[in-house]
């Protein structure tokens, strides 16, 4: 069943674990992804696997913590497919494989910036 056929979508962090494996399978489900990551590469592989599965998929390189990135990343998709009916805000990150009192304030402020900032941003350019 295609339960989102015709529908575009956009998945932060899908160049691998639980964000690639729902890029995937959307697109088996018929949606059009776009697949967003930091990593340019992983994008790519994880677009490739889509397509390579007759599915439609957009690789764009982002980094939800800046706001610049996130709103170019939505515009792309909008602009390559006319629109966004959904969005899977999966990106994440952890605190660098450290324990809490080994972290820099940088580094806590970086997990901050892309946990929680990451995802607001987001949404403030998705939902439109």
């Amino acid at each position: 069943m295609n339960n989102f056929s015709g529908k575009i979508g956009l998945v932060t962090g899908a160049g691998s674990g639980i964000g690639r494996a729902t890029a995937i399978e959307l697109a088996r489900q018929g949606a059009t992804v776009t697949v967003t990551d930091i990593d340019e590469a992983t994008a790519a592989e994880t677009t490739e696997m889509i397509r390579k599965d007759g599915g439609e998929a957009l690789a764009v390189t982002v980094d939800i913590a800046d706001e610049d990135s996130v709103r170019a990343a939505v515009e792309r998709t909008v602009t390559a497919y006319g629109g966004l009916d959904f969005a899977v805000n999966n990106a994440g990150m952890a605190s660098h494989h450290q324990q809490l009192d080994q972290m820099t304030l940088d580094q806590f402020e970086r997990v901050v910036r892309v946990n929680l900032a990451g995802t607001f941003l987001c949404m403030k350019y998705e939902l439109p």
